[in-house]
This record gives structure tokens, C-alpha cells and sequence, in this order.
């Protein structure tokens, strides 16, 4: 019985640490994630693209984004995370983030309001692969436009040898004066 007793804690005490550990883990995820999106701006200079995903899974237009961006000095994640949690707790995004101001993690914020950090986890995993997604259609897209430009470019200057040929032939004929020396004054 009292075997039996030991066992009984040992696993208690093993599945509880398993899930401070997971939790753990989550946090560390979710300070990962904010922390890759904080980043997209400086790394690509696409905040459009960004604001856009935020909108979309937030809810909030790009223009209120802008503003509490500005208002807060949050980067994107922490933009999309303040949201999520407010969204989740039913505190406000102004009562989430002067906790965060306030020196809580995001991680702590949420466990204080019973938000699973698995939800914001995969909340931020997914609006990060969107944007990651999207930044690769733009750069491919921004890739055919300047090859396309290109060769607007070759065609232009093409078109214009081909008429300054046309010129210093007509000004050749009727001066006299051979075309490689026109070309050379």
C-alpha cells in the first residue's frame, strides 16, 4: 500500500512537471514566433504584407494596427499576441499591453487569464507562415517584373541605336560627312 502511495506521487509529481515543462516549451515557442515577426520588417521592409495577415486573423484593420504599432512601440508579434490574448481573456488590447509594459510575458499574461499558450503558439505559427508565404509570392513577383523590365529596357535601347543609325545616315547623306565621324563629334 504504501509502494503503491510513493507511485501514485511520483507520477502525479512526474505528470505535473511534464506539464510545467510543456508549458515551458510553450512559452519558449511562443517568445520564438513573437520574436521571428518582430523581425520581418527589418529583414524584408514588407510591412504591408504583415499588417495584412494581422488584420485578417486579428480582425483589426490595417489602419488600427498602424495606429497601436505606433501608439505601443510593439513590434508584429507582440501586436498579434496583445490582440490574440485580449480576444481570448476578454481584457482589453490597452489592459494586455500595459501588463506586457509592465514587465509580464507574454507567456505569463496569458497563464494569469486561462489562455493555453498552445493556441497562440500555433495562432503565431500560422500568421508567420502566411507572411513567410507571402514574401516569397513578392519576391518572385518583384523577380518577373524586373526581368520583364529588362527586357523593355534591351528592346528600348535597341530601337534607339537602330534610330540613331537612321540619323547619322540622313545627316551623312546630306552633308557629306561619313557617319563614323559624325558618330565621333
Amino acid at each position: 500500500m504504501k509502494k503503491q502511495l510513493i507511485v501514485a506521487a511520483l507520477s502525479a509529481a512526474l505528470v505535473t512537471g511534464m506539464g510545467i515543462e510543456t508549458r515551458a516549451d510553450d512559452r519558449q515557442q511562443l517568445d520564438a514566433t513573437v520574436s521571428t515577426l518582430n523581425t520581418v520588417e527589418v529583414k524584408h521592409g514588407s510591412n504591408d504584407v504583415v499588417y495584412a495577415r494581422i488584420a485578417a486573423e486579428t480582425g483589426v484593420s490595417v489602419e488600427t494596427l498602424r495606429k497601436e504599432k505606433s501608439d505601443t512601440g510593439l513590434g508584429f508579434g507582440g501586436l498579434l499576441i496583445a490582440h490574440e490574448l485580449a480576444k481570448a481573456s476578454g481584457k482589453t488590447f490597452a489592459e494586455v499591453v500595459a501588463e506586457f509594459k509592465a514587465g509580464k510575458g507574454w507567456g505569463q499574461i496569458a497563464a494569469e487569464a486561462n489562455v493555453k499558450l498552445g493556441a497562440l503558439v500555433k495562432t503565431a505559427h500560422r500568421v508567420e507562415a502566411k507572411v513567410d508565404s507571402d514574401l516569397r509570392e513578392m519576391e518572385k513577383r518583384v523577380a518577373r517584373e524586373r526581368a520583364d523590365l529588362e527586357k523593355k529596357v534591351a528592346a528600348l535601347n535597341a530601337a534607339a541605336k537602330h534610330g540613331e543609325d537612321v540619323v547619322f545616315a540622313r545627316i551623312s547623306a546630306e552633308t557629306g560627312v561619313a557617319v563614323e565621324t559624325l558618330r565621333n563629334h
